[in-house]
């Protein structure tokens, strides 16, 4: 009997034993899982990052071509300014030479000067 008795002892501790292995088995299985569907979220979470990245960069990237494009214009109206300020002064000075007044060009409703 006492070989039965440790014959069967031996049962139940390698059932046990089984049992702990098992249950490890299951709880690592388990926490792999977790793991994959969190990769997968980060994955599909990253992807939408991605995707906003890429619209952003774009309008940026509009953004910086419309400003290019004001700066030119503005450029080009300070180039205009400046060569109808010259045109300006120098019709000033033939005006002084010639002896012309320099009057103002708008007259009043009734023809006399404002």
């Amino acid at each position: 009997m006492t070989e039965t008795n440790r014959n069967g002892n031996g049962l139940d501790e390698q059932a046990k034993a089984v049992e702990a292995g098992l249950a490890t088995h299951l709880r690592v299985k388990g926490e792999l899982d977790e793991a994959h569907r969190e990769i997968v979220e980060l994955r599909m979470q990253l992807s939408q990052a991605a995707v906003e990245s890429e619209a952003l960069r774009s309008f940026n990237n509009l953004l910086e071509s419309r400003l290019q494009g004001c700066v030119a214009e503005r450029d080009e109206a300070v180039t205009r300014f400046a060569k109808l300020e010259q045109i300006h002064s120098s019709v000033l000075a033939i005006m002084r030479e010639v002896e012309i007044p320099n009057v103002p060009l708008i007259l009043k409703a009734d023809g006399a000067p404002p």
